[in-house]
């Protein structure tokens, strides 16, 4: 049985599909923000965020080495440090990262294509 007419016209495939490309839009945007735009950001994701110390460390993680969609375990490790040395929670530090407000965008940026994977060329990218 052919599946893929049912994988093609499925609303739940076609939602995923429209929410994994608007999450890699978004963390594109994010990651492109200025300092100011940055933490305006990270304060919508979190909610206030008054210590100058929790701000500072939000632009010290952006500046660290590395590109969002391909960051290594190293890079990964010496942002969460820094953030949780600051006092972000884990969970706080996850949402920052997640969303790309700890990362820099490369010019060229990972695309999902409109079957909503990475196709052979994003994958020689993140080598």
């Amino acid at each position: 049985m052919d599946v893929r007419p049912y994988i093609q016209g499925n609303p739940i495939i076609k939602s995923f599909k429209w929410f994994r490309q608007n999450q890699v839009n978004f963390v594109k945007e994010n990651a492109q923000l200025s300092p100011e735009s940055r933490i305006v950001k990270a304060e919508e994701l979190l909610g206030s965020i008054s210590s100058n110390a929790l701000k500072t460390a939000i632009l010290q993680t952006h500046n660290q080495d590395g590109t969002i969609f391909n960051l290594n375990f190293s890079q990964i490790k010496a942002r969460v440090e820094i953030l949780n040395k600051a006092g972000f929670t884990s969970n706080q530090i996850r949402i920052l990262i997640e969303n790309g407000i700890c990362g820099q965008a490369k010019n060229e940026v990972l695309d999902v294509n409109k079957d909503g994977v990475f196709d052979s060329k994003d994958v020689e990218m993140m080598k």
